[in-house]
């Protein structure tokens, strides 16, 4: 589940619904929320674009920050599962979860290693600005509704030759004498 915690130093945090706020007590466009951190949760998002719009629409557009800590897609990584686990349960790995929040309007900020989490990898995002947005570049493509550059599909390997029908080979059709 995703959930968006606003609080101040002063605050605990509240433990109501998930909430998706989109009003800032600054008065500034945006939320007022400083971090959503998403821990392997990610990979569980069946509209991670949607999902990440709103949580951009939450968070305070110059300070919030999405942190990303998910599963690596990698059998030799994941040591705490099986293989199975790794390819049936991840529905992709980083490569496309960056792809996907940097299309929803965020800019990596970094990718920190942690080395105590060996399985894991980190990914931290900022909003991206409303010039980012304007231009091609980060959260270009979904802000003005285009799709995202995709990958040209692998050109069709050749069919081998295969050898005529009986009846169109000449050799079938000559008679031996005996």
């Amino acid at each position: 589940h995703v959930r968006v915690v606003e609080a101040t130093t002063h605050d605990p945090l509240p433990a109501e619904d998930p909430c998706f706020s989109s009003s800032s007590s600054d008065g500034s466009s945006g939320g007022s929320a400083l971090v959503a951190l998403l821990v392997d949760v990610y990979h569980h998002l069946e509209f991670p674009r949607t999902v990440c719009r709103k949580l951009r629409a939450a968070l305070h557009p110059t300070k919030g920050r999405l942190v990303v800590l998910d599963f690596h897609r990698d059998p030799s990584k994941v040591k705490s599962k099986p293989p199975e686990w790794v390819w049936g349960h991840l529905r992709a790995g980083q490569e496309v979860f960056r792809e996907e929040i940097l299309s929803a309007g965020w800019v990596l900020e970094s990718e920190p290693l942690i080395p105590e989490l060996k399985e894991n990898y980190c990914m931290v995002f900022r909003p991206a600005t409303p010039d980012e947005l304007r231009s091609p570049g980060a959260g270009w493509a979904m802000a003005h509704h285009v799709a995202p550059p995709t990958r040209a599909p692998p050109e069709p390997e050749p069919e081998p030759a295969q050898k005529p029908a009986a009846a169109e080979r000449p050799e079938a059709n000559q008679r031996t004498e005996s």
